[in-house]
C-alpha cells in the first residue's frame, strides 16, 4: 500500500505505551497481525491523539506571558498561594525559631506583604 505519509520510528516509553494501548482497546482501534491475533493499532492510535491534540487549540505554551492576565483566576492563585504557604513556609520557619518567639498574627502580615509585593501590580488585592 503506497502513502504519502511520513514513516517515523519512535522509542515509546512503556507508560506511554500502556495508555496508547487502553486507547486502542477502548475505542476499538485494532488491526490483525500476521498469525490473526488481533492487537492494538498503535500507529493508527497515535496519529488520531495527535491530529486531535493539534486540532483542539490547546497547545500547551512554555511561555506565561502568552497567557492574558484577565484570564488568571486571582482567587485560585491566592488558593494556591495560601495552601504553599500554609504548609511549607509556616512549617519552615517554626523548625528554625523556638515556639515561644513566634507570634503568627505578625508572620502572617509579613508573609502577605511580601505575596502581595511579587503579584502584579494590576492583579486587585483580596480587599479590592
Amino acid at each position: 500500500m503506497a502513502t504519502e505519509n511520513k514513516q517515523v520510528a519512535v522509542y515509546l516509553p512503556k507508560e506511554l505505551e500502556n495508555k496508547i494501548v487502553d486507547y486502542c482497546l477502548d475505542k476499538q482501534i485494532t488491526r490483525k497481525d500476521k498469525s490473526g491475533q488481533v492487537t492494538p493499532a498503535l500507529g493508527t492510535a497515535i496519529v488520531e491523539i495527535l491530529s486531535f491534540f493539534f486540532q483542539s487549540g490547546n497547545i500547551p505554551s512554555n511561555a506565561i506571558s502568552n497567557v492574558p492576565l484577565q484570564n488568571i483566576d486571582i482567587t485560585e492563585v491566592e488558593r494556591i498561594v495560601k495552601s504553599y504557604l500554609d504548609s511549607n513556609l509556616l512549617s519552615m520557619i517554626r523548625s528554625l525559631v523556638p515556639p515561644q518567639t513566634i507570634d503568627n498574627s505578625e508572620v502572617e502580615r509579613i508573609v502577605e506583604s511580601k505575596v502581595s509585593s511579587i503579584l502584579p501590580s494590576n492583579v486587585p488585592s483580596k480587599g479590592d
